[in-house]
């Protein structure tokens, strides 16, 4: 009875260290569980959902287009017109051409121009042209080649073109160049000069080194906007005393009839937005200086600059993001009038106006409020205004003159540009935008690997990758003289790049350093990992406690 008692006592404890066991089993179990669910779900979760993406940008073809340096082809067909050249003449000048173009091509350290030549004799059809040819303006009429980047030079018989008495070129591409009889070789250096006024090879290399980051010390820099695919001209016209002078414009039809040829040349390349507005009420905030001997009232050229900024803040009715070039027409008050602008020498200005750098011009246009009974209503001669107006707006867009005199030609009062002028300017701004655009996407690949929470979508990838390949396009097109294709790839290279470079989910996580992610994810995640912890260290515990009991091996505590 004593030894049945003994063991029924022992059953229940048996139950009990078997129940925490099974207990033991299921809790360690559980850790573990979560520990490895942890482990192996959560935190790839987590890291895959709080990454930064960052699409692949291509780094070393933004490096190689960084590094590459233009190369301009320049094509150049040279035509004899002349029976009293023989082939031996001819020969030997092809060489002199061939070597002469060898030594104009040229190399610095930004950029290196190939001039590419060709010679030949006249067809028929150009000697009887030019033969029937009595000025220059009937050389205007001669039929351009089909190649329209390549540049056509005449070398003319003097008795053949008596009119010329230098190197013309007309509004196409084509160069007439006199000379004696039998002198071929006076064409050499006459040929060079011209050369060099056309190609400008010394801007073209000045513009480049502009954008690579060089001092801006250069005028004709300076004074001319950068390029944009599209430009907003707002012609304003100011009246200080209505009640004495009520000035008015017809600025519509006199934009049609002095910037419709301009608008026209420009069509394919640039877009010219043409807006106005008439400010009544709005003086100049400066005293004006007077001239006693002259009678009449006068600004010297350091006035000039304060002319703008009390103006400018009125003058933005108009909110545009394209960059915007204004021109001002003002018409002085009773007490000012007549108003005139001096130079340096303290001489009154032929133009009355004065060009502002990047901004746009002034005009002085003078009424007379004592004509009759006031208001005095005048009609704006905007003939007048325009023949100031139309210089400033070819230098503010870039269309610098070259020296015209040498080239036999005047600048058109219409504001018309001619093909050799477009193609001058499609290269400075073909430069000018590689630069340009090579200079920012090396800018953004050095802001995305050196700030890491930067966001770099597929769409600003696209743009990257697209303006890329229009910079490696445009540098082959312009190797190969093929100057408007050129010019338009280097604008679509431009344009990705200032719209990857401006994209505003770049700035989306710029402003989240790397210490408020601890701030964020430390109280979320520790209360939540030392209870695993621990509970994962019991638990390895246990399994090493139990697998020590399966092999025999005593257990420690």
């Amino acid at each position: 009875m004593t030894s049945q008692s003994c063991e029924s006592s022992d059953l229940p404890e048996d139950l009990d260290l078997k129940l925490q066991e099974k207990e033991r089993w299921y809790s360690h179990t559980a850790a573990i569980s979560f520990t490895l669910f942890f482990l192996i779900v959560g935190i790839p979760v987590w890291w895959l959902t709080t990454t930064v993406y960052r699409a692949e940008l291509p780094y070393s073809d933004i490096k190689r287009a960084f590094q590459k340096m233009p190369t301009v082809g320049l094509d150049i067909e040279l035509v004899v017109v002349s029976k009293d050249v023989s082939p031996v003449n001819m020969a030997e000048f092809g060489e002199q051409i061939q070597e002469t173009f060898q030594k104009m091509s040229s190399r610095d350290d930004f950029i290196s121009l190939r001039y590419r030549g060709s010679l030949r004799s006249a067809t028929n059809d150009e000697v009887s042209f030019l033969t029937s040819a009595s000025s220059s303006k009937d050389l205007e009429k001669m039929s351009h080649p089909e190649d329209g980047d390549k540049y056509v030079v005449y070398i003319l018989h003097a008795k053949l073109a008596e009119f010329l008495s230098q190197p013309f070129i007309n509004q196409q591409k084509q160069i007439f160049i006199p000379i004696g009889p039998g002198k071929l070789g006076e064409v050499i250096p006459v040929l060079e000069d011209v050369c060099g006024e056309i190609f400008r090879p010394s801007v073209l290399s000045r513009t480049f080194q502009v954008v690579h980051g060089a001092p801006l010390n250069d005028r004709e820099l300076l004074r001319s906007v950068k390029f944009g695919s599209s430009y907003t001209l707002v012609f304003t016209l100011l009246v200080p005393e209505p009640n004495k002078v009520l000035a008015n414009w017809d600025i519509s039809a006199a934009v049609d009839e002095y910037l419709a040829s301009l608008k026209s040349s420009l069509h394919k390349l640039i877009d010219l937005k043409i807006k106005s507005q008439v400010l009544y009420y709005e003086k100049l905030s400066m005293d004006t200086k007077k001239d006693a001997d002259g009678g009449y009232n006068y600004l010297t050229p350091d006035d000039m600059p304060h002319l703008i900024n009390p103006v400018e803040a009125r003058l933005g009715s108009f909110v545009d993001t394209n960059p915007t070039l204004n021109f001002i027409v003002y018409v002085p008050t009773e007490k000012q009038y007549p108003l005139y602008l001096h130079n340096h020498q303290g001489e009154i200005l032929s133009t009355n106006s004065f060009l502002v750098p990047r901004w746009g011009g002034f005009y002085i246009y003078n009424v007379n409020s004592t004509d009759g009974p006031q208001p005095v209503k005048h009609q704006v001669d905007l003939g007048v205004v325009f023949t100031q107006l139309l210089p400033q707006i070819r230098k503010l867009l870039g269309f610098t003159s070259s020296n015209t005199a040498l080239l036999g030609r005047t600048t058109p009062s219409d504001g018309s540009l001619s093909q050799w002028e477009v193609s001058q300017w499609m290269q400075q701004r073909t430069i000018e935008n590689i630069g340009t655009a090579t200079h920012t996407l090396y800018s953004l690949s050095n802001l995305v690997q050196n700030i890491r929470n930067m966001v770099i979508n597929d769409d600003i990838s696209k743009q990257v990758t697209d303006s890329v390949h229009a910079i490696l396009e445009s540098h082959q097109l312009l190797n190969k003289g093929s100057i408007s294709e050129a010019f338009l790839a280097s604008k679509y290279a431009l344009e990705c790049a200032d719209t990857a470079f401006f994209d505003t989910s770049l700035l989306e996580l710029l402003y989240f350093p790397e210490d408020q992610k601890f701030a964020i994810y430390i109280p979320l995640f520790l209360p939540v990992g030392i209870p695993l912890l621990t509970s994962a260290i019991a638990a390895i515990k246990w399994l090493k406690g139990k697998n020590n009991v399966s092999q025999g091996k005593p257990k420690t505590d």
